[in-house]
């Protein structure tokens, strides 16, 4: 992600800037979506502003660290309603859920991200794969001793 650019987005408004490329789609996101392996996905300043107005403690580390949260082994992904994907990161201290969604033009954008509790994130977690919706599950050790074993 440019970091440049998100720090213009922290640093308030001004020039309505263009939406920052955070990343582009791996396989399974892509598979979810719909979308060509290797789409961009972007963070537009609505929904930026959106998640820092709404999400006080979502903070420029969080933004800067999306990439590495999704492509993490210690996320999983799960398939969500209208074209979106739901990934949650797993992280000991910080567990982290991203939204993305596609657009009928094949435009995908970052619309929430939010924290959990540990206890929030073993609910999902179960209730993804009750539900089948786990596209990629977790690979790290760490994340298997803190979910529940089916």
């Amino acid at each position: 992600m440019d970091t440049v650019a998100l720090a213009n987005y922290f640093a308030g408004p001004g020039i309505q800037p263009s939406p920052i490329e955070a990343w582009r789609t791996d396989t399974e996101v892509s598979r979810i979506l719909g979308v060509r392996v290797g789409t961009p996905v972007h963070l537009s300043y609505e929904n930026f502003s959106k998640i820092t107005l709404t999400h006080k403690d979502i903070t420029f580390a969080e933004f800067a660290r999306l990439r590495e949260a999704i492509l993490s082994p210690a996320s999983f992904i799960s398939k969500g309603r209208l074209r979106s994907a739901e990934i949650t990161f797993v992280d000991a201290q910080r567990p982290l859920r991203i939204i993305l969604r596609a657009t009928r033009r094949n435009e995908i954008y970052v619309i929430s991200i939010y924290r959990l509790r540990m206890s929030e994130v073993r609910r999902l977690y179960k209730r993804a794969r009750r539900e089948k919706r786990i596209v990629r599950d977790l690979k790290t050790e760490l994340a298997r001793q803190v979910l529940p074993r089916q």
